[in-house]
């Protein structure tokens, strides 16, 4: 019979040998880039996701260069949305299509700080909010 003591010991290994082997998957990815004649790159544009679950955005301030397209997915188990803080702004989700498993997208073409949050959970300072600092 086990001891909690060497069951709880057992635990603690399997769980550190699965992060390493999550840790070691996570930094084998290819890394190389190719560039045209010309000297410009011709990776295709990236996409970053942002999952909006019960209460937070995670991750709650992304980092992204001109033209990655940013994917939203309601990973939660309630309605949400996705409001710019500024109302001039031109993007955004409503609650009614970003339900439980849905997604958008969206590609912010100019450098900025873009503030948003859920008008459920949130007000624009406060509770589920985000950022996305777009780079040149």
């Amino acid at each position: 019979m086990m001891t909690p003591r060497r069951r709880r010991a057992r635990t603690v290994a399997v769980s550190s040998i699965a992060c390493l082997a999550l840790l070691a998957m996570g930094c084998s990815g290819d890394d190389s880039t190719s560039s045209d004649d010309d000297g410009g790159s011709d990776a295709a544009a990236a996409t970053v996701t942002v999952d909006a679950l019960d209460n937070l955005f995670r991750p709650e301030v992304v980092e992204v260069p001109v033209g990655t397209e940013i994917l939203w997915i309601n990973q939660g188990r309630q309605d949400h949305d996705v409001v710019p803080v500024d109302d001039d702004e031109d993007w955004g989700v409503a609650l009614a299509d970003f339900t439980p498993g849905e997604e958008y997208r969206h590609t912010f073409t100019e450098p900025g700080e873009y503030r948003y949050y859920c008008t459920i959970h949130a007000t624009p300072d406060r509770g589920m909010i985000g950022t996305i600092v777009v780079t040149e």
